[in-house]
């Protein structure tokens, strides 16, 4: 049976800031080995790169319509192709939102110092990756108690990450329940410590080409 995201609701307004999050059919690594994202719980235990098995501390929802996306193209999912980044990665088509990021190793062109995290959206090239037109799309995000990196579809990708202005744009309901299970991110040093990234974020420049962006992400 399919778990019942803890909290699920419907777009209010499109313009608000996708959060990084998986859709339905996404596998990630479990102790117990990979499980569709949309049958995982709170508790669960899930494989991350840096710090072993860590448990889910919250996982949520969101739907978005037609309507909404568009209203907002920039909320339509990113589609990345079987293999678009090389290696046979990943091994199945995977739709993910415009923002969640996907980890790149330091000989990559794009990388900081070290492995770093790019948004979905920062590797459309228009032919194996790219936006796509949808009927209807279920953003599932997983949160733990601090922003790993995990498997999904065979590469590594990022949890939910708790910042300030993803906090914000997220549904009332959603935060309350959030802040309920992290009270600590009420306070400005709370939401500090909580908004520490895995990895440094690439900002993406729109002037590099995307071709090169696809050679050596693993």
């Amino acid at each position: 049976m399919t778990a019942q995201p803890q909290s699920y609701f419907h777009a209010q307004d499109a313009h608000t800031a996708v959060t990084p999050c998986f859709t339905p059919g996404t596998m990630i690594a479990t102790l117990r080995g990979e499980r569709a994202v949309e049958t995982l719980q709170q508790g669960d235990k899930i494989v991350t790169r840096d710090n072993g098995v860590q448990e889910i501390a919250w996982i949520g929802g969101r739907v978005l319509g037609r309507a909404d996306m568009q209203r907002a193209a920039s909320l339509r999912p990113v589609l990345l192709r079987a293999g678009c980044l090389g290696h046979g990665l990943p091994v199945r088509d995977m739709l993910v939102s415009p923002s969640h990021r996907i980890l790149l190793m330091p000989e990559h062109p794009a990388a900081l110092a070290g492995e770093s995290l790019i948004a979905a959206r920062d590797l459309i090239d228009h032919r194996e990756v790219m936006a796509v037109d949808t009927v209807r799309v279920n953003y599932i995000h997983i949160m733990f108690e601090h922003h790993q990196i995990v498997m999904s579809d065979s590469i590594w990708t990022e949890s939910f990450h708790a910042e300030t202005k993803t906090l914000r744009g997220m549904d009332a309901a959603q935060r309350r329940e959030i802040l309920s299970l992290f009270p600590e991110l009420e306070t400005e040093e709370g939401q500090s410590a909580q908004a520490t990234a895995a990895r440094p974020i690439v900002d993406y420049a729109s002037d590099i080409r995307t071709d090169r962006m696809m050679r050596n992400i693993i």
